[in-house]
């Protein structure tokens, strides 16, 4: 009986069911590779942080940059429960620092509080950044930012944004703008505004805003566009006039100021912005802890009165929404600085 067994075990159902195991046996083995592979993205989410987070600033510290961003990044501290310390790295419209940030290790502990300098008006100036504005990073919220206020010399023969198209129109080339320098934000915004409407006005570059509110309030130039901060004290002294912002809605601080809509213009903003994104790669349970301690954050009352104060508001958007609306800008800018002639070399 024994000497007919092997015989027996070369029939179809034995073959088979020795082809299912190891069938079975490959199919397990490649379950345990994929686990094996996604075992070291999970280990580095688990229990994250365990250690100091540096939050990299692209510009000098005082300025709206490094002022907002250390308050985010000071709110960010205490729900992580680990140091988060700001490193500023000036340069090139904050370029330098994300070339920095899209470089470093891609494991949640070098973070960029990243301005629209670096992505939408880096893409649309420069023709080498040395990183991918969208590909390079992974954007996991947008938190903070401002529109500008078109401001004018009191004796200028218009009182509103509206009023200064019509001007513009009549006048070609008879009004000039200050900004804090080419390609700043202001040059861009008021570009724009001036495609948009379908008017010509001749810029005049200054080394900063102050400088170029200073101008318009000699008589120097016409017309200023800048942050609320730099125009608010000059306005309620009487040395300008404010004629309309580029947000959404009106601004707190100008309350009579007329919107772009309100202008006549299609709905749009026009704002500079801060968020903060880390390296492209970055482990998904990391992102994911980031994006809701940000959302904490920009959901507080005092720390949104806090902004208010200072000249800046909330303007949050979740990671998905984040990284859409900077897709956006950066066609936006693009087709604003082609049209208007603008490149950085």
């Amino acid at each position: 009986m024994t000497t007919r067994k092997p015989s027996s075990t070369r029939d179809g159902s034995v073959l088979r069911g020795s082809a299912l195991s190891r069938r079975a046996v490959v199919a397990n083995l490649g379950a345990f590779a994929a686990a094996g592979l996604a075992a070291p993205a999970a280990a580095q989410g688990q229990g994250y942080p365990t250690r100091r987070i540096t939050m990299v600033i692209g510009f000098a510290p005082g300025g709206g940059s490094d002022v907002t961003g250390r308050i985010i990044s000071e709110a960010l501290q205490r729900r992580l429960g680990q140091p988060v310390v700001v490193d500023n790295r000036p340069g090139a419209g904050s370029t330098v620092a994300a070339r920095l940030v899209a470089s470093a290790p891609a494991d949640g502990y070098t973070l960029m509080y990243m301005s629209s300098d670096g992505v939408s008006l880096g893409a649309a100036l420069q023709p080498a950044l040395g990183y991918d504005p969208l590909g390079s990073f992974a954007f996991i919220a947008r938190m903070v930012g401002f529109s500008y206020v078109i401001a004018a010399h009191p004796r200028v023969p218009f009182n509103s944004l509206s009023g200064m198209i019509e001007h513009a129109r009549r006048n070609p080339n008879a009004l000039r703008y200050g900004s804090s320098g080419v390609g700043s934000g202001p040059q861009m915004a008021a570009e724009l505004i001036a495609s948009t409407a379908g008017i010509k006005l001749e810029h005049v570059p200054f080394r900063g805003a102050a400088p170029a509110a200073a101008a318009t309030v000699a008589g120097d130039i016409e017309i200023v566009v800048a942050a609320p901060s730099t125009v608010q004290s000059l306005a309620e002294a009487g040395q300008l006039k404010v004629l309309g912002v580029t947000g959404l809605e009106r601004h707190p601080n100008f309350p009579t100021a007329p919107t772009l809509a309100e202008s006549g213009l299609p709905p749009m903003e026009i704002t500079i912005w801060w968020g903060v994104v880390a390296p492209a790669g970055t482990p998904a349970p990391v992102l994911q802890r980031l994006e809701t301690a940000l959302a904490e954050i920009a959901a507080d009352r005092a720390m949104n009165e806090q902004l208010s104060k200072m000249g800046f508001d909330m303007i949050h958007l979740d990671s998905t929404a984040f990284r859409r609306f900077a897709a956006e800008d950066i066609e936006r800018w693009t087709r604003t600085a082609r049209a208007a002639n603008i490149r950085l070399e």
